[in-house]
């Protein structure tokens, strides 16, 4: 059956850009990538630190067994991060498995740990709006990709556009927002 939990190819494509469009190792300066580990876009952003050397930090909705880590196909690239010298961290119990009460802990830490959320798609009822309230609550910057007012996937970040969250309309936008520019046409690290 396929995945019910698939972002839209769409969202995977702007994803893809959105990490791969500029060389990463011009913002080798970023600290980190934290993402919800393991997941379609998110391991679009895991994949783009390992290539650019980049230290990534992963935080599976489960225990750190590899019986239990979710989603079950990505479990290579969580190997990949902990050999590259990155982090797959979770504070659940080594076998807990993965479950709906599991990713609200998760987002805590990832929205506690990172600088800044950035929230590509969601409805106005997903577990990513936890994330993106718990980065307000921690005094986080929240940054959102704007989308078409007739898809759903696009309901919570426009919401959040509303609220005051920082649109992000292209690479430029999102490096500016995290400090990674020089001026509007230098960026560090050339």
């Amino acid at each position: 059956a396929p995945d019910a939990y698939a972002p839209l190819p769409s969202i995977v494509q702007a994803a893809r850009e959105l990490f791969n469009k500029r060389p990463l190792p011009m913002i080798k300066r970023a600290r980190a990538a934290t993402e919800p580990a393991l997941q379609h876009v998110t391991a679009i952003a895991h994949e783009a630190a390992l290539v650019n050397n980049i230290p990534t930090i992963a935080f599976p909705g489960s225990g750190l067994d590899w019986s239990v880590i979710y989603p079950a196909y990505n479990r290579k690239l969580a190997e990949r991060i902990l050999a590259s010298g990155g982090t797959v961290f979770s504070e659940l119990a080594h076998t807990q498995g993965a479950a709906l009460w599991t990713f609200p802990r998760r987002n805590r830490l990832m929205a506690g740990i990172a600088r800044a959320t950035l929230v590509i798609e969601c409805t106005k009822k997903s577990g990513t709006l936890i994330t993106a309230r718990l980065a307000l609550d921690y005094n986080r910057d929240l940054l959102t990709v704007p989308g078409p007012i007739f898809v759903e996937s696009s309901s919570g970040p426009n919401e959040l556009l509303r609220q005051g969250a920082t649109p992000i309309t292209s690479v430029d936008d999102l490096l500016a927002a995290l400090g990674l520019v020089k001026s509007e046409t230098n960026l560090i690290d050339d």
